[in-house]
Formats: C-alpha cells, sequence, structure tokens
C-alpha cells in the first residue's frame, strides 16, 4: 500500500536540510533511470554518491570524511532510500494519467515532487536540527587543557598523526569530530599531558 499524502509530507518535513538536499538528489537519479530502482546495490551506490555530493561533512581528510559519510548512511540510508521511494511511487501515480496524453519530462515530476515540500517548515526544522547535530557546546576537552596551561599549538605539536590546529579548536568547541578525529585528538592529548585519558574523559558525545 502507497503512502498517503498527507504521511508523505510529514515524512519529508521531518527530514533535516541535509536530508533533504540527499532525497531530492535520490529522486532525480530515479527518474533519469527509472528502470534501475529496484536493484539495491545500484540505489546504495546512488546515495553514497550523492550523501559524498551534499557535502557538510566536517572533515580533514578525506579518509575522516569517507568515515563520517559511511557512519552517516549506516544511520540514515535505509530511511532516506525509503522516503525516496515512497516520494518517486507517489509522484509517478499522480503523473501515470499524463502517459496517454504525451506523456511528462523529468521537469514535471521534479516540479511534483518539490510541492511535497514546505519551505517554512522545512527551514525552521532543518536549522534547529542541524545545529544540535553539529555544535555539541564547549567540550571537557577545553576545560582540561586550560587546567594544564596548553593550547592547541601544544597537542598540535604533540601530535603524530597530522593533527592540525583546526581540528583541535574545533574539538574544543564542540564542532563534531568524526571516531578517527577523535582519536587523533585524544592520542596527542595523551602525549602533550601525560595522562593516561580515555575519549569519554574528552568529549561528552558519541561519534
Amino acid at each position: 500500500m502507497s503512502i498517503s499524502e498527507s504521511a508523505l509530507r510529514a515524512r519529508l518535513a521531518a527530514l533535516t536540510a541535509r536530508d533533504q538536499k540527499i532525497v531530492l538528489g535520490l529522486f532525480a537519479v530515479f527518474i533519469r533511470q527509472p528502470q534501475q530502482v529496484r536493484d539495491r546495490e545500484w540505489v546504495a551506490e546512488q546515495l553514497a554518491h550523492l550523501t559524498l555530493l551534499a557535502g557538510d561533512f566536517e572533515a580533514d581528510t578525506a579518509l575522516d570524511g569517507v568515515e563520517f559519510v559511511r557512519s552517516y548512511l549506516a544511520q540514515r540510508g535505509s530511511d532516506l532510500v525509503d522516503v525516496t521511494t515512497s516520494l518517486f511511487a507517489r509522484v509517478g501515480a499522480e503523473l501515470a494519467p499524463t502517459l496517454e496524453e504525451g506523456g511528462f519530462t523529468a521537469e514535471d515530476a521534479m516540479a511534483r515532487a518539490l510541492a511535497y515540500f514546505v519551505p517554512a517548515e522545512l527551514s525552521e526544522n532543518s536549522d534547529d536540527t542541524t545545529a544540535v547535530e553539529r555544535d555539541m557546546g564547549e567540550q571537557p576537552l577545553a576545560r582540561l587543557m586550560q587546567g594544564k596551561g596548553l593550547e592547541a599549538r601544544d597537542l598540535v605539536r604533540a601530535s603524530e598523526e597530522q593533527l592540525t590546529h583546526k581540528m583541535v579548536q574545533r574539538a574544543m568547541r564542540g564542532r563534531r569530530l568524526t571516531k578517527n578525529a577523535m582519536s587523533k585528538v585524544l592520542r596527542a592529548w595523551q602525549r602533550a599531558s601525560g595522562t593516561e585519558a580515555v575519549r569519554a574523559d574528552l568529549f561528552d558525545y558519541e561519534p
């Protein structure tokens, strides 16, 4: 049974700005190659590619970026494919009658899809959610560094993994880091402070 119009709108309204961008991108791909939609491997490849293109993943290296995307898709991938498929099916059903009248264009389909998004609600929801996802507030690391009289440059010097000043500053301020980036900061802190700290000592959130 296909999802109702109201239920589809509600699901789309609950998405973050990043999720919305990916869903619309995947929908556009579905429109161009509808014969591939049932191919799960193909869909997974397209989703990964679109997620990378969507950007907004703060990472200092390509490896960090790939790890962030992998983690993001593990958490959100299934839901994004499901809502995109529902949107694709709904729009297809609405446009099916036009096939007897000469068919419809990709632009027609995109216009129908976009009509399911409510700009005001999306803007309000996505801004708040993105802030929650990315800004975790000042971390214990900042207070520990102050207590030891250490600065970001001290961790950079102590690191053997090309840790950057920007990464340490983000770690202190609570800009969400990948697990790999957190580990780099942790190891640098251990060397600079001479303590056997664990990740939970420096960060109050999980990657």
